[in-house]
Parts: structure tokens; sequence; C-alpha cells
């Protein structure tokens, strides 16, 4: 959705609470944008069609979830969560932390929720916050809606694929064919990259072993372990 959305995509860690919608128009507090709003306008004409059932795919709008809540009120939520190191070594290694500018964004909409005395923070202290940040919305929006919400461990995800994927096409009320399942099989094989790819086991278990220390570790898991802990128990 975000590359169709300069307004989501320019405020990604910008916390928008529902009064930020607007019935008529999507988005109240970015009237300008009027390519976001005939976007917003084209697909919700498009989510109507009871045919099919569509999924959107997005990662950068855990700080827009009650914006999305009221301006799609019967979606259903599948959330992915990742361990926060093997996200914070996957930024850092990627060269996103940069690319992103996640220390402004940072300064400009987590800092003033991050609890303590600190007025300097490293890299990874930045990236553990966002990542805490997110994980603190994403707990707050299942905990109001249980009923219509999947939580999903990434890693379970790498390492039971087959059954993870059954799952979630029964859960979505969906039908688990063969076909279906050769093709992701066949997907996996040839890319790299995704829910069907090699594993990425090079960059997801190995690169926090190798890029942080013990004391590394112990910043993150300060930060993360207990929202990843409730991540981890409301996904079994």
């Amino acid at each position: 959705m975000n590359q169709y959305l300069p307004a989501i995509m320019n405020s990604e860690l910008e916390y928008w609470d529902s009064s930020a919608y607007d019935p008529d128009k999507g988005i109240r507090t970015l009237p300008s944008y009027s390519q976001d709003l005939r976007y917003l306008a084209q697909f919700s004409r498009w989510l109507h069609n009871t045919e099919r059932v569509t999924v959107v795919k997005e990662t950068t709008v855990t700080t827009k979830l009650a914006w999305i809540e009221r301006l799609f009120p019967h979606f259903r939520y599948l959330f992915l969560f990742r361990r926060p190191d093997e996200v914070i070594a996957s930024l850092l290694t990627g060269g996103f932390f940069e690319t992103w500018s996640y220390r402004s964004k940072f300064e400009k909409h987590v800092r003033r929720f991050v609890t303590g005395t600190n007025v300097s923070f490293s890299d990874i202290e930045v990236l553990a916050h966002i990542w805490n940040w997110r994980a603190h919305l994403m707990i707050r929006f299942l905990e109001k809606r249980m009923h219509d919400i999947h939580l999903v461990d990434y890693n379970r995800l790498i390492l039971q694929p087959q059954a993870t994927l059954t799952e979630l096409f029964t859960r979505f009320g969906l039908s688990v064919t063969d076909e279906v399942m050769s093709e992701l099989h066949e997907k996996r094989q040839s890319t790299r990259g995704g829910l069907y790819s090699t594993y990425r086991g090079g960059e997801d278990t190995v690169a926090p072993r190798t890029l942080f220390d013990k004391d590394d570790m112990k910043v993150i898991n300060d930060i993360c372990a207990e929202n990843y802990s409730r991540l981890l128990a409301s996904s079994s």
C-alpha cells in the first residue's frame, strides 16, 4: 500500500489515531495528498469484490492501525513478527538505518514514548526502541480485536512453512490444494526473499550472532524482551 500512498510512506513512524480518519476523504491529517485520496477510493471499491479473497501486504502501517480500522472496518489481520535482534541485524547490515533515516524518525516520533534518563542512543538502541514501539502498538491492537487477528511467528514460518501456511489458509476460509503448495515450493527454489524463498538462513539466523556481542544482546533484550515474550505467548 505504501508505494501508492506517499502520505503513509513519508510518515512511517508517525502515529495516527482514529481521529485521522475522515469518512469522505480517508486522511484528515493530510488533506493535500490528492493522489492518496484517489487511490484510497479506488482501493475501497476494489476490496468490495466479494468473489475473491484480497491480501494486502504492508510493512509500514503498524502506527496507522487505528486509522486503517476505521477506513476498512471489515479487514481481518495477519501479523507476522520477528525476533528483534534479527530485525535490527537486517536493518543494519542492509544499510536501511541510514537509507530510511531511522534516527531522525526515532527522534521525531518515538523518543517521547521511551522511559528512562538516556540523552543519547546508539544505533542499536534506536532500532530496538522502534521495534518495541511497533510491538507495543501491535499488542494493543491485538488485545482490542483478538477475534479477527492471526499472529504468526516468523521463525515458525521459516522452520515449519507447510504447517504454518495450512493453518493460515484454514483460518481465512481457503482451501489448501496440492497445486498451491507445489507452486509455493517451486517459488522457494527460484527466488530470494519472501515467505517461500530459500529460507534466508544466513541473514536471519547467523547475522545476529556474529554482528552483536553479549553487551549488544543485553541492550536489545532489556528493551524488547517483554513485548517479544507477549507476542510469542499470543501466537501459541
